[in-house]
């Protein structure tokens, strides 16, 4: 054997050895990391449970994403079967809910209602009024930013049920056009009815915040005082979580990755909603340009100005959300003057976040400042 073939058989012993090394410390890092989290939720029960509440949790998947909720009571143990039926009420109330609102539901009310032979339709089920009674009012009170009726433009931009275009779709949008404005469609309590044929509705920038206050509903009929609500990332909170007069709920920082997100900032929720609003996350680039899902009524097109993200405190979550896609619409300065004129102003608050990839400025309202925790 050469002095080379030595030197070989020791360099890929060493190597074998350091890759076995590596091996072990990432899953002893693992291990670490699944005792912790265990470790953390043994706390975090404990902690709840001071104060003589337990504390229970329910996931499951609706409209489209996830759910999470988190609800506090005095019985300890709480028998399985006792926590699945709770979670499959909230399901089935869901899925109702989603017969009536969900776009992706072939023969639910606003698909029906979408159908271009389809001229009105009256309502079977309680959610489609509410919805439209509260659009009304922040498609007034934002002159026109939040739009109900991009039913058709949201479609061919990809952000609906069909996929992204090969290319910028510059003559649909010209010709499309032509059907928003929620002025071209009237209801009351009983039906709601197009004034022009093409006309479609969607309500993606409210209903998921009327489902988190569907849920928040149900739960409170049920003698529920201490939970909290999550789909999709909006948020309606009632109680404490045991530990703080209220829950903790972080906001995303725009430039994190899909894959490794960061906090923001952290918010004490309670007795509210949260929602945040942001281009961040839904977008594609065509021929060197980035194409943002929230679209401006008055051109067509994705918006353009340096408005992240905004999160929106409020009394209820369908209220947060359609605030928030307005303010998206708007921008920080036309977004922020559009809530000081909302009629509950004074119990509305704001966090902007503005800039670009490389820097970011925030800006908070005095009454969201209250409730901010921490600041990063």
């Amino acid at each position: 054997m050469t002095s080379n073939q030595r030197k070989n058989i020791i360099y890929s012993l060493i190597l074998i050895g350091s890759m076995a090394a590596v091996f072990f410390y990432r899953k002893y890092q693992a291990s670490e990391k699944a005792k912790l989290e265990l470790a953390q939720a043994a706390q975090q029960k404990e902690q709840a449970a001071l104060d003589g509440l337990f504390l229970y949790q329910l996931q499951g998947e609706a409209m489209g994403t996830t759910y999470n909720i988190k609800y506090r009571i005095a019985e300890k143990d709480l028998p399985e079967a006792t926590q699945m039926a709770l979670k499959n009420q909230i399901d089935s109330l869901l899925d109702v809910f989603n017969l009536s609102l969900s776009t992706y539901i072939s023969n639910s009310e606003i698909s029906r209602f979408n159908q271009f032979e389809k001229d009105s339709i009256h309502f079977s089920l309680p959610y489609f009024y509410p919805v439209l009674q509260k659009s009304r009012e922040i498609y007034e009170i934002s002159a026109g930013a939040f739009e109900p009726t991009l039913s058709p433009l949201i479609r061919v931009w990809g952000f609906g049920e069909m996929e992204e275009p090969e290319k910028v779709p510059t003559a649909q949008v010209d010709s499309l056009l032509q059907y928003v404005g929620f002025d071209k469609i009237e209801f009351d309590s009983l039906s709601v009815r197009k004034k022009k044929k093409g006309v479609g509705l969607n309500f993606n920038a409210i209903a998921q915040g009327y489902g988190v206050d569907i849920v928040c509903d149900f739960l409170s009929q049920k003698g529920f005082e201490h939970y909290m609500v999550e789909i999709g990332g909006e948020v309606r909170a009632k109680g404490t979580n045991g530990t703080e007069k209220g829950w903790l709920i972080g906001i995303d920082d725009p430039n994190a990755s899909e894959t490794e997100r960061f906090v923001k900032a952290t918010v004490l929720l309670q007795d509210a909603a949260l929602v945040t609003s942001g281009n961040y996350r839904k977008f594609y680039v065509r021929e060197g340009k980035k194409y943002a899902h929230t679209l401006d009524p008055t051109t067509g097109y994705p918006t353009a100005h340096n408005l992240l993200s905004v999160t929106i405190l409020a009394k209820d979550c369908m209220t947060a959300d359609a605030l928030a896609t307005a303010c998206m619409v708007l921008g920080r300065e036309k977004g922020g003057k559009m809530l000081a004129q909302y009629p509950e102003a004074e119990q509305i608050g704001a966090y902007f976040i503005v800039g670009s990839d490389k820097e970011t400025q925030t800006f908070t309202t005095s009454f969201f400042e209250k409730s901010l925790k921490v600041s990063n």
